[in-house]
C-alpha cells in the first residue's frame, strides 16, 4: 500500500507539473491544461487515503488549507490551497527522487516543445527589446523560456546528486548554455547557468575547496546565501515604494532592471499594497505586468504570503546546512526571481516540495563519518 501511494503521489507530481509547463508554449492548450491540474489534486487527495500521518502534520495541513481557501473564495486562485495539499502529501517522500523525476520530466517536455517547434506544429515566436531584435522562443511563448529551463534542469541535477557532479557534465551545460543563448539571445538564464557552472569549477579546483568554503562561509555571503528571499524581497518593495519619488540613483537602478520599479510602482498605485490581497484575477490583471517575482507575490497575493517563501528557504538551508554549494544554488534561484516571476512555475515546484519533506540531505551518522571520521559521504 506505502508502494503503490508513493507511485500515486509522483504520478500526481508529474500531472501537476506539465499543468503549470504548458502555459509557457507559444500555443495555449487550456483544456489538457485544466485536465493535468485537476487530475493531480485527485491523485493528491487519494494517495494520502490510509496513510498514517501525525495529529501534529494533519493539525498543520488542515489549518493551513482551511486558510489559503478562505482566501481563494475572493482571489479566486487556489494555487496556494493546491499547494497545501501537494506539500503535505509528498511530505514523506525522498525528494531526491522528486528531483530525479522532474529532471527527465523537464527534459522530455522540452525535446518534445523543441521537436514541435522545428515541425512547424508550435509557432515560432519572435521577440526583441531595446538592446537585441531577433530572439527566437523555439516553440515557447517568450525567448527567455528555453534558457531559463536549461538552467532549472542543471539546478534539478544540483539537488538530484546533492552537487556532486563531474566536471565534464558542468562543461556540457556551460556549453548547451551557450548554444540556447546564441539562438535565444536571452542574457538571464544564460548568466544564471553560468553562476552555478563558475561556482562549481571553483570550488573543485585543487587545493581551492576549502578557500572557497571559507568564501561561503563569510558572514556577509552566507547571510545573503541564507536570507536571498528575505533581502531581495526587501529591496524589491523598497525600490517600487520609492521609484515614484524622482530620485536619480532609483531612476538609474530602474533604468538598469528594465523599468521593472517603475512598473510596479504604477501597478501599485492601481490596486494598493495589502497584508492579504483579496482581490480576483480578473481586477488585478488590468493593466502592468510585473516580472519581479517578489513584487508579483506581494502585490497579487499580499505581504503575508512572501512568508511563505522565506520558510521555504529556511528549511532548505537547514536541510543542506553541509552543502554550502547546493545552498549557494538555491540563492541563485532566488536570485532568478528578482528578474523573472517563477515562484509559482514548474521550476521552483521540486523546492517546496524540498522543503516539506520530512527527509535530510545527510543522516547523523553519514554526517559523523564525513566530519569525525574524516570519510567522505
Amino acid at each position: 500500500m506505502k508502494v503503490l501511494s508513493k507511485h500515486v503521489q509522483l504520478l500526481a507530481f508529474a500531472c501537476n507539473f506539465i499543468a503549470l509547463y504548458l502555459p509557457d508554449l507559444s500555443l495555449m492548450f487550456p483544456l489538457p491544461m485544466k485536465m493535468f491540474k485537476y487530475l493531480s489534486y485527485i491523485l493528491f487527495a487519494f494517495g494520502c487515503v490510509g496513510r498514517g500521518f501525525s495529529s501534529k502534520k494533519f493539525g498543520y495541513a488542515i489549518a493551513a488549507l482551511a486558510f489559503s481557501a478562505g482566501t481563494a473564495v475572493f482571489t479566486r486562485d487556489i494555487y496556494y490551497s493546491s499547494l497545501v495539499l501537494i506539500a503535505f502529501s509528498m511530505s514523506d517522500i525522498d525528494y531526491h527522487e522528486v528531483f530525479k523525476l522532474s529532471f527527465y520530466l523537464l527534459s522530455g517536455l522540452m525535446i518534445t516543445t523543441l521537436l514541435l517547434a522545428f515541425a512547424g506544429i508550435l509557432p515560432m515566436v519572435v521577440t526583441s527589446n531595446n538592446i537585441i531584435s531577433g530572439r527566437m522562443g523555439m516553440g515557447y511563448y517568450h525567448s527567455n523560456v528555453l534558457p531559463l529551463v536549461i538552467f532549472y534542469l542543471l539546478v534539478f541535477r544540483i539537488f538530484w546528486k546533492d552537487g556532486e557532479l563531474k566536471r565534464i557534465e558542468m562543461i556540457m551545460w556551460s556549453c548547451i548554455a551557450g548554444a540556447v543563448y546564441v539562438a535565444c539571445r536571452s542574457r538571464n538564464g544564460f548568466l544564471l547557468t553560468l553562476m552555478l557552472t563558475s561556482a562549481f569549477f571553483v570550488k573543485t579546483f585543487p587545493k581551492a575547496e576549502e578557500k572557497i568554503e571559507k568564501v561561503f562561509n563569510f558572514k556577509i555571503c552566507r547571510l545573503f546565501m541564507d536570507n536571498s528571499i528575505l533581502l531581495l524581497s526587501a529591496f524589491s518593495l523598497t525600490m517600487s515604494l520609492i521609484a515614484g519619488k524622482g530620485l536619480r540613483w532609483v531612476y538609474l537602478v530602474n533604468r538598469f532592471f528594465t523599468g521593472r520599479f517603475a512598473l510596479a510602482y504604477l501597478k501599485m498605485q492601481i490596486i494598493g499594497l495589502h497584508f492579504i490581497n483579496l482581490m480576483g484575477n480578473e481586477e488585478f490583471n488590468i493593466g502592468y505586468t510585473l516580472d519581479n517575482g517578489y513584487i508579483y507575490t506581494i502585490l497579487r497575493f499580499g505581504i503575508l504570503f512572501i512568508l511563505i517563501y522565506i520558510v521555504i528557504q529556511r528549511r532548505i538551508v537547514k536541510k543542506c546546512e553541509y552543502n554550502v554549494f547546493c545552498i549557494f544554488a538555491f540563492a541563485v534561484v532566488s536570485l532568478s526571481n528578482f528578474i523573472d516571476n517563477d515562484l509559482l512555475s514548474y521550476g521552483f515546484l521540486p523546492l517546496i516540495v524540498m522543503a516539506a519533506s520530512d527527509h535530510w540531505q545527510f543522516s547523523f551518522r553519514e554526517i559523523s563519518k564525513k566530519y569525525f571520521e574524516g570519510v567522505k559521504v
